[in-house]
């Protein structure tokens, strides 16, 4: 469609490994006698930053963290918060943000307070008196049941859901008009003079104790 806009006349196109990336503004006819080459989509990040920094062949793989929204993976669920060692021509996913639930698929990207659920459920914290789930209470037990069977849930490991479930819990927002939306919001409320952390160590060792790995 863009080819033709600029009226180039392409000899392939890259496009996510699973057809069903396809820019759904596409039609047949755009794709006729180009060769569709399939790059998975965080490979894509860390490919695109390799060549903007003059990578070569010859210098090795990296270590790439791609974080983002969403993106079908390698073994088609959805990514998002992914731990790569790659180069341009190829990768090997070595590790990955938790999965969760994503509740309603695409209505949770819209409604990041399910994610809330999601998350406290898949962290087996009761929601209890949290302002998310009074806000919420008409849906939050349908939501969370869902998340807890995985009808309509795939699995997910976006960090940009967990920035979601953040906003939603801070009261931040529920709903968003545009993707993306609670992440900037909640950022715009960072306060920069802070420097604490958070220790992944102690993390870790908690999830240990609960019996859990990873």
């Amino acid at each position: 469609m863009k080819a033709r806009i600029a009226g180039g006349s392409p000899a392939f196109a890259i496009i996510g490994p699973f057809r069903l990336s396809l820019d759904p503004r596409l039609g047949e006819a755009d794709l006729d006698g180009v060769d569709l080459v399939g790059v998975q989509h965080h490979h894509a990040h860390i490919a695109s930053c390799l060549a903007d920094n003059g990578w070569s062949p010859g210098a090795g793989r990296v270590i790439g963290v791609a974080f983002d929204g969403t993106g079908y993976g390698a073994d088609g669920t959805v990514w998002g918060g992914e731990f790569l060692v790659a180069d341009c021509a190829g990768f090997e996913r070595a590790g990955h943000l938790a999965p969760v639930p994503l509740p309603g698929g695409q209505a949770a990207i819209r409604q990041p307070w399910r994610m809330a659920a999601a998350y406290l459920e898949a962290a087996g914290l009761d929601a209890g008196r949290l302002d998310v789930a009074g806000r919420n209470a008409g849906r939050w037990p349908a939501v969370v049941a869902m998340a807890r069977q995985g009808l309509n849930a795939p699995l997910t490991s976006s960090a940009g859901r967990l920035f979601d479930a953040v906003a939603a819990l801070l009261g931040v927002r529920d709903a968003v008009n545009y993707e993306g939306q609670a992440a900037i919001e909640l950022e715009q409320l960072a306060d920069p003079a802070e420097r604490g952390a958070y220790d992944w160590r102690d993390a870790r060792r908690h999830r240990l104790e609960r019996g859990t790995s990873g």
